[in-house]
């Protein structure tokens, strides 16, 4: 009873009089960077970061085989709600509600318990993506779409369409660039 008030440890005891010593798992430490009001901590360890992407109240970290989605509601914290396999999906897009996936040149709305295929938007070869918060700017074709990842509906989701001279846009890894000769 000593070792229990005094020193403040636990174990576990035994009526027949004996002491068992139980085994206390030790927290893991994360290494953790702060200044002012940013907290950096250490969330993948031992693999290789694609890319990272948060919006609002959920994000993502791919690796090389996988999307991990967070949700990020809690400040300073981050609680993983779902792992995809590369294998499912090429890429995914995160609005503030919902999920979507391409998979080749379809798009998949990714619910808990569903997946359902969006009839009223197909991805080309040649097209190139770059999302601006719940909006996914798609170039493709002489096509601009702007797919409003919030609103699906069933099977369709919110676009916006508009003719572009697409031929002429440059796009490094997000950033899009409009080419132009000018002959003297």
């Amino acid at each position: 009873m000593k070792k229990c008030i005094e020193s403040g440890e636990r174990f576990l005891f035994s009526l027949n009089g004996t002491v068992v010593q139980g085994k206390v798992k030790k927290p893991i430490l994360v290494a953790k960077h702060e200044e002012k009001d940013l907290v950096l901590s250490m969330i993948h360890q031992g693999t290789e970061v694609v890319d990272v992407y948060f919006y609002l109240n959920q994000g993502f970290i791919e690796t090389k085989d996988r999307f991990t989605i967070y949700d990020s509601t809690n400040k300073s914290y981050l609680t993983k709600t779902t792992e995809i396999s590369k294998n499912d999906f090429d890429k995914i897009y995160l609005g503030n509600e919902n999920i979507l996936g391409r998979k080749g040149e379809e798009l998949i709305h990714i619910k808990k318990n569903e997946v359902i295929k969006i009839d009223n938007f197909k991805f080309t070869t040649n097209s190139f993506c770059y999302q601006q918060e719940n909006i996914l700017i798609v170039v493709s074709s002489g096509q601009m779409y702007w797919l409003y990842l919030d609103e699906v509906l069933n099977h369709s989701i919110r676009n916006k369409r508009t003719e572009v001279f697409s031929e002429a846009m440059i796009h490094h890894n997000g950033l899009i660039q409009i080419q132009v000769e000018f002959n003297a």
